[in-house]
């Protein structure tokens, strides 16, 4: 999504509230690079004096959000987009639109929450996760996972575990 296209959505967005949902981190340092690189204005965001809502997909998000002088709204207890999107669910109505800001590829557990209701949602993809190349050839990670008991992988975020499946 181009910065100035994004804006340009805030500005002719119609809603009474409106809430920006950032899905990671990256979303919302992606976010706040396209505001200081195009030329709209943010405050278009709070058009005709509507209410706006800052969401985020769990506390590193929040975190994320707060370093530039925003403070989220609401975080789910428990970090899923599934959570996210019940919560989002439960505080919204048919006046309301739903910013999901994030990555290209977006969990369809929020999706699947949002479309039960009435409330009106848009994906805004700001940035793209690219699996990287693998520094360790495949037969080593395969060893190292299959003869390693008490082996714990940790990944920190959905398309880190479908860059390692693949």
């Amino acid at each position: 999504l181009k910065e100035q296209d994004m804006f340009t959505k805030f500005e002719e967005e119609t809603a009474e509230k409106i809430w920006l949902t950032f899905m990671s981190p990256a979303a919302v340092e992606s976010f706040f690079t396209a505001a200081g690189t195009c030329t709209a204005d943010m405050r278009c965001i709070f058009r005709d004096g509507r209410s706006v809502g800052f969401a985020a997909a769990g506390a590193a998000t929040a975190r994320k959000l707060r370093s530039y002088g925003w403070k989220a709204d609401f975080v789910p207890e428990v970090y899923s987009a599934k959570s996210l999107g019940a919560i989002l669910a439960e505080q919204t109505d048919s006046r309301t639109k739903v910013f999901l800001i994030g990555a290209k590829e977006i969990s369809a557990d929020i999706t699947e929450e949002l479309k039960r209701t009435e409330v009106r949602w848009e994906h805004l993809a700001v940035y793209e996760t690219v699996p990287g190349k693998w520094t360790c050839p495949e037969d080593v990670i395969r060893q190292v996972v299959n003869d390693t008991d008490g082996l714990i992988v940790t990944f920190s975020s959905g398309s880190a575990v479908r860059a390692f499946v693949k």
